[in-house]
């Protein structure tokens, strides 16, 4: 059961910092895309 709560503990972790990277690129995008365009 500790190692099943530790791998978890490592999924959500994981989980979290992908989703975070996945609105700072989005944030990125729509901050520097139109700068780019013009």
């Amino acid at each position: 059961m500790i190692s099943l709560t530790r791998q978890s503990k490592k999924i959500v972790i994981f989980s979290s910092i992908l989703i975070g990277l996945l609105i700072i690129s989005a944030i990125i995008m729509l901050v520097f895309w139109p700068n780019n365009g013009s």
